[in-house]
């Protein structure tokens, strides 16, 4: 099952949290060599793992198999304060209803299985869609390799380029905007055979964003 993780409630996942950040690290630093991230007795984390973020994690017999990151645009966030560049066409969008959605993974002996309900690709995929419809999100932002944008296309998903794509070590990035609602949710679900929900919501009481007059 997907686990949303917010401020309100993250004292109850303090060890999958850990668990969380130590994937990153195996992930990101050591798989990908990502550069300039913050390392820390093995974990990985970034400016933006702050209160304001939501975190879903794909939680299987106990162990973290996947999860993500969202972060309120209404925030700073890697759109905005890494990569604004990537928006030199339409802006980097700021609203209360529009999240940013980041560090998407799953471990390493859970990839490549498609088409299977018990892909944590997939079921990340579609918790992170549905934790965006229970908020009332229009629609999410996000930093991706260029190549992303026609795969998800194939899905169905309806998204618009924020500028140009560009060089940076070494990949060809692209910022987009992405539509959030129940169809994209269902052809999601479809595309990795999932039916019905697939998320958590322990001890969360209220939105991760407040709506500001």
């Amino acid at each position: 099952m997907i686990h949303i993780v917010t401020a309100e409630n993250r004292h109850l996942y303090e060890k999958e949290m850990l668990e969380h950040h130590r994937i990153r690290y195996d992930i990101y630093v050591r798989e990908n060599n990502w550069k300039n991230l913050k390392v820390e007795d093995g974990r990985e984390s970034d400016q933006f793992d702050t209160e304001d973020a939501i975190y879903i994690l794909a939680i299987e017999d106990g162990r973290v198999v996947g999860g993500s990151r969202f972060v309120p645009t209404i925030k700073p966030h890697l759109l905005s304060d890494v990569f604004p560049a990537l928006a030199d066409v339409r802006g980097v969008p700021r609203s209360p209803d529009i999240f940013e959605w980041t560090r998407l993974f799953a471990v390493a002996d859970k990839r490549d299985r498609r088409g299977d309900s018990a892909n944590i690709t997939g079921q990340v995929l579609c918790g992170g869609l549905e934790f965006l419809l229970g908020e009332e999100a229009a629609s999410f932002t996000i930093v991706t390799e260029a190549f992303w944008l026609a795969r998800t296309h194939t899905w169905g998903w309806k998204l618009s380029p924020l500028g140009m794509p560009a060089l940076i070590d070494g990949q060809w990035l692209v910022a987009s905007i992405i539509t959030v609602d129940f169809e994209t949710l269902q052809a999601t679900r479809r595309r990795y055979g999932i039916e019905g929900s697939v998320i958590v919501r322990h001890g969360i009481t209220r939105p991760a964003v407040r709506h500001v007059a």
